[in-house]
């Protein structure tokens, strides 16, 4: 197999003149057709590990090629947001039509039957709407007190406690 060269830069010596210097091209580098291998699986799957991998390169050296070349980091960014836009649609088909099962029954038969992932379902909503159904919410429902801002010195704290001790007697009680 006859070994491919490239002309990388013309150089000056003392005693010869100018030279220029001669790089082999290896053949297990980034090609024009590995990016574009890379960058459609990557599209695909939203894996770098898999689109390394299928264009024949190491996931180290895809980050460092991305490090390097803008033009790479942007098609690696609209690739990843293509590859995670496919996935969102198929969790959100998995949640919205479920996945078919497999169960043996006793007289040797299978019987399919439609199964949906409750924590999927809410993993989404949480996502989509968090004002409802995000950390936040619950806990608003539990708190029965407004928080108080925060003290910024103990002159405000002690002035504050006794606003309250102040407010406890004024209330009507059981005396």
């Amino acid at each position: 197999m006859a070994k491919r060269a490239t002309t990388v830069a013309r150089g000056a010596s003392a005693t010869t003149g100018p030279r220029a210097q001669v790089r082999r091209v290896r053949r297990d580098g980034w090609t024009p057709a590995r990016k574009a291998k890379f960058v459609e699986v990557l599209a695909e799957t939203a894996n770098v590990t898999l689109a390394a991998e299928t264009a024949g390169v190491s996931k180290m050296s895809a980050y460092r090629l991305r490090n390097r070349s803008t033009a790479f980091e942007k098609a690696w960014q609209e690739a990843l947001k293509i590859g995670i836009a496919q996935l969102e649609m198929m969790v959100l088909e998995r949640a919205l039509n479920g996945t078919e099962k497999d169960i043996p029954l006793r007289n040797g038969k299978v019987k399919t039957v439609r199964v949906f992932s409750e924590r999927m379902i809410i993993h989404l909503l949480k996502a989509h709407k968090p004002e409802v159904y995000g950390v936040a919410p619950f806990r608003a429902r539990f708190q029965t007190e407004v928080t108080p801002p925060p003290v910024m010195d103990t002159a405000e704290a002690r002035a504050r406690i006794m606003q309250m001790l102040d407010e406890i007697e004024a209330e009507p009680g059981d005396d």
